[in-house]
């Protein structure tokens, strides 16, 4: 079977009903405090390379892709059992590339002119994830594996500005956006610190579909593929 993104759309939004029926029936039957609100915040290694095999081919003199992007998220963990749990989380995900162009001279009197373009990648994922806890829920220390799907809700943006004066106003901005699937797995960790406080770290890999500045087939594309670790707080309720 072939899954196109319109089939993991239709997944992911099962998934989230999903989620909330389960969750609905297992809070019934269990005290509140078996499930977590954590927001985590950390970095990872997105090397975008699809972006940078284009950029590095152009001939500009000077091109820098950030290989490190910053992650935020925000995460709701539903126990369904002892050892099983579904989580719903958003993330924001940020990066940048810079390219300078060659310098070329537009006058006799040999003065020069050249353009530097400035890329901002910004990234929102919504995701849903089955969460296995191999010691349970009731221990200080929760290690834990999972993995899952989410959707991109992604955007760029360049910026287009002058170095030099060549006379002309050549500076501008414009903006992408576009929406995509992931998929994700991970391995992290929570531990107790105080009452229902926990320190919680993840390690997570992923595949996201790419983004391209346009709608054609075969557009160079933006991608959100990488590896990262979060490190946060993690609330019992």
């Amino acid at each position: 079977m072939t899954f196109t993104k319109s089939n993991l759309m239709l997944v992911f939004i099962g998934g989230i009903l999903l989620i909330l029926i389960m969750s609905s029936g297992a809070m019934a039957q269990k005290p509140l405090s078996q499930n977590f609100i954590s927001i985590n915040a950390g970095t990872g290694y997105l090397p975008m390379s699809d972006w940078r095999d284009f950029a590095e081919g152009t001939g500009q003199s000077y091109f820098h892709v950030d290989d490190y992007g910053t992650y935020l998220d925000a995460r709701l963990t539903l126990f369904l059992s002892f050892k099983h749990a579904l989580t719903l989380n958003i993330e924001s995900i940020k990066t940048f590339a810079t390219a300078n162009s060659i310098f070329v001279p537009i006058a006799n009197n040999g003065d020069t002119f050249g353009m530097v373009i400035e890329w901002h990648y910004r990234s929102m994922p919504i995701g849903l994830s089955y969460e296995y806890y191999p010691r349970g829920n009731d221990r200080v220390v929760l290690p834990y594996m999972g993995g899952g799907v989410s959707y991109y809700f992604s955007k760029v943006k360049a910026q287009l500005n002058e170095l030099g004066d060549s006379g002309y106003d050549i500076d501008a901005c414009s903006e992408r956006e576009e929406k995509g699937y992931g998929l994700h797995v991970y391995a992290g960790f929570k531990a107790m610190f105080h009452n229902r406080f926990y320190f919680e770290s993840r390690l997570r890999a992923r595949y996201a579909d790419g983004s391209g500045f346009t709608d054609e087939s075969g557009d160079v594309e933006i991608e959100f593929t990488g590896v990262d670790l979060t490190a946060g707080v993690a609330w019992r309720f």
